[in-house]
């Protein structure tokens, strides 16, 4: 029986019996050879332009970008606490979409405040973005389910206690990293909270994310 020739396993031409030597190359014409490597060049150009792309892009965030992104996890948390509890302002239930994360102390009145979360309670969206927050609802709310007492705290401790607050980018990106895994903790749980677990969970989350500690 004749041996067959080796071929290119990319074109199917015959290789040279000298350059079947040369280790692994022998699977392709010098061709295609050039070809591969070329194509494995381009693909690490590529690869290394787009991680630069990305690093760039995140050294380019200012610190407001960075708050965006964070609050978007804080709001995800709240909602996932709250969930199947109505409107902390009207006890309205949401039918067709999900309840707002609404600030008691809006993030333009009281920015320090924007990330704590017993400073954010779910909301409906006609409370929270057409009633302007409905403060007297939300007050009535808190005092319902936790009293008069903790009402308080709310309105005018909690401004007290962390009147002044510049967020730095390194505290963020950590923070948001933290919060993204209790989110995601919340979900894989996906169950209804008791009430006292709700303001006990906001303590415990304030704690691990770190701002408010």
């Amino acid at each position: 029986m004749i041996k067959q020739p080796p071929k290119c396993k990319d074109c199917g031409k015959e290789l040279d019996h000298k350059f079947q030597q040369n280790g692994i190359l022998v699977k392709y014409c010098i061709e295609h050879i050039a070809k591969r490597q070329a194509d494995k060049a381009r693909a690490s150009r590529e690869k290394t332009a787009r991680k630069e792309k990305i690093e760039g892009r995140k050294r380019l965030m200012t610190p407001g970008d960075h708050e965006a992104k964070l609050q978007i996890e804080i709001n995800a948390i709240v909602r996932l606490i709250d969930n199947g509890h109505n409107c902390m302002s009207c006890k309205r239930e949401q039918r067709g979409k999900k309840l707002n994360a609404g600030h008691y102390h809006s993030v333009g009145a009281n920015h320090s405040l924007r990330f704590n979360l017993i400073n954010i309670w779910n909301q409906c969206n006609h409370c929270n973005s057409e009633n302007s927050g409905n403060t007297i609802g939300y007050n009535k709310g808190l005092i319902r389910i936790y009293g008069k007492e903790f009402q308080e705290y709310v309105e005018y401790q909690l401004p007290l206690d962390y009147p002044y607050m510049k967020f730095r980018i390194d505290q963020l990106v950590q923070a948001k990293k933290i919060a993204s895994a209790i989110k995601l903790s919340l979900q894989k749980e996906n169950r209804i909270y008791t009430n006292l677990e709700r303001k006990e969970m906001r303590i415990e989350f304030d704690t691990k994310i770190g701002i408010y500690i």
